[in-house]
């Protein structure tokens, strides 16, 4: 079994050796399977593009879920790319503004939660902590596979991130904490979480549950809230920047953090819709009475 991983990945470092310019022909290409032949969850996406824009027409509805998929297609092979891609490289498709925040922050010595989403190219971000003055951790959920795990935290790491297992995050940035150390936590917010616990809220049109994991750990220790954008601006080019959301969070009251990134995040992806993960199942939980009164 460990040799198919061996060699599976060895053919994607391979490549990812392609040019660009080379990969979005292949980008192309898989838009035409993948949304003509496929049809990878197009009922999925349909759904949430017409739940959530419900004054579009279908056509309108048709071109975004066409612009989607082609930027999917693309997110795809700029994911394949990164293994072989160098800081420089990097620099030359994405813009990076306001870091000057984050360091500021740093002689500070204070602590950050980086609230992100999975809008625009999240998997190139992992070049930034070369930028930074703090400890890095990218927060993510090991996978089952020991050698795609494996694979994939070296390649978080790349880059002076320190990746963080989810469930571990919270006493890794205690223990950091106590050594005086500041640090950035990357955090993705609009995953669709459990049930239990959620903070409820409307998003784009639909009673919609978040997760309070990153202002949990904002207010318990006092952490500032930074929210991170990306915009794309071409074909494989970004800008991707920070934004104060809190400094002083721990007496805030519950709600008050994860509305703001609500608010933010929504802002974004009604200005340019067509870069926000529509294939995943958002919307797959429904608010019960009780849940709609439990959040202030």
């Amino acid at each position: 079994m460990r040799w198919i991983y061996l060699v599976f990945y060895g053919l994607l470092d391979l490549l990812a050796k392609t040019p660009l310019s080379v990969l979005y022909w292949l980008s192309d290409f898989l838009f035409l399977v993948i949304y003509y032949v496929v049809g990878y969850r197009k009922r999925v996406v349909f759904e949430n593009l017409k739940n959530s824009f419900p004054h579009k027409s279908s056509q309108e509805i048709t071109y975004l879920a066409k612009k989607f998929y082609k930027h999917f297609c693309d997110l795809l092979v700029e994911s394949i790319k990164t293994s072989a891609m160098t800081f420089e490289d990097f620099q030359k498709q994405i813009v990076v503004k306001n870091t000057e925040l984050l360091n500021q922050l740093y002689e500070e010595g204070r602590s950050i939660v980086v609230y992100c989403s999975h809008y625009g190219n999240w998997e190139w971000v992992l070049f930034i902590p070369q930028m930074l003055k703090h400890v890095v951790l990218p927060v993510y959920h090991p996978l089952t596979n020991p050698y795609s795990d494996a694979y994939f935290v070296k390649l978080r790491g790349k880059f002076g991130g320190v990746p963080t297992p989810m469930k571990e995050t919270l006493r890794v940035l205690i223990d950091y904490k106590q050594k005086n150390i500041p640090t950035i936590v990357w955090l993705a917010a609009d995953q669709s979480p459990a049930v239990e616990g959620a903070y409820w809220t409307e998003f784009l049109h639909q009673d919609t549950p978040f997760y309070t994991g990153p202002e949990k750990i904002a207010k318990k220790l006092n952490q500032v809230a930074v929210f991170m954008y990306i915009k794309k601006t071409g074909r494989g080019k970004y800008e991707m920047g920070f934004e104060l959301m809190e400094k002083e969070p721990k007496n805030l009251p519950h709600g008050v953090l994860t509305q703001q990134y609500v608010d933010i995040l929504e802002k974004t992806i009604q200005e340019e819709p067509a870069y926000w993960l529509w294939s995943h199942k958002r919307w797959k939980h429904k608010r019960e009475k009780n849940q709609k009164e439990a959040n202030p």
